[in-house]
């Protein structure tokens, strides 16, 4: 392996550690971010709910003083019994007050599920505040054990950051860019082994794709400390020193 592929190589490493960190805290990131969404979800849930629960409370009052008419009707209705001078006129107040009963069940029927649905609605309420109180200890929790990670790894993150600056510098520009470019792209990993997939014929594989390499670009590196890129994923090949003189001898 050439300078440049083994400075290469060594910043390879400082990157794949760079990367892990990253995707660390990242992910404990994405945790905090999960659940303060669904703690969004849930504050907006409350309000759906709450405007509900407040519905149901008016229809409850509305149907309560409609039933409140009907029994005041009814008293009327009954005084009147007492006045009345032909069977006829009794009969049909009499008939009005069951038609006003009747209808006044039905209110109180109405009424009834009007007052469960409140019932279920303060429930469900409870058990969004339960849910919500669990989110805020989670993302509290979440959030110290980003501060610790972040803390814990600060002077690593310095180290690391100065290492790969260092070995930078022994990297021509236009291959340090190739390098980035290919690292982004496969989270650290912009370079890849040349394996032998056979051990008595000149067949090669790329190590990060496993597909098929020529043997001209094999002896392309072990000629020039230059750059040859996998055909299929792009990465950057090398050789390892003892592959070089033993497998591709």
């Amino acid at each position: 392996m050439g300078l440049t592929l083994d400075a290469l190589h060594r910043l390879q490493e400082v990157e794949r550690e760079l990367v892990r960190l990253r995707s660390e805290k990242t992910e404990k990131e994405r945790a905090i971010a999960v659940s303060q969404r669904l703690l969004r979800q849930i504050d907006e849930q409350v309000v759906t709910k709450k405007a509900e629960t407040q519905q149901h409370q008016l229809k409850a009052q509305q149907l309560e003083s409609e039933i409140r008419l009907h029994e005041d009707h009814v008293k009327k209705l009954r005084e009147q019994l007492n006045t009345t001078r032909t069977t006829r006129e009794y009969a049909a107040i009499l008939t009005e007050i069951n038609t006003q009963k009747a209808d006044s069940s039905k209110i109180e029927e109405q009424a009834l599920q009007s007052l469960q649905s409140v019932d279920q609605a303060k429930a469900e309420l409870t058990q969004f505040d339960e849910q919500r109180t669990a989110l805020l200890l989670r993302i509290e929790k979440a959030k110290a054990n980003l501060e610790q990670f972040i803390s814990r790894t600060k002077e690593s993150w310095k180290n690391l950051e100065q290492r790969k600056e260092e070995l930078a510098q022994h990297v021509p520009g236009t291959t340090l860019a190739k390098f980035e470019r290919v690292a982004e792209y496969h989270d650290g990993d912009a370079m890849a082994v040349v394996v032998r997939s056979h051990p008595k014929k000149d067949e090669f594989v790329c190590g990060g794709c496993h597909m098929t390499i020529t043997a001209e670009l094999v002896n392309a590196l072990m000629g020039r400390d230059e750059l040859q890129m996998c055909n299929n994923c792009g990465r950057i090949l090398y050789l390892q020193a003892e592959q070089q003189k033993k497998e591709f001898d």
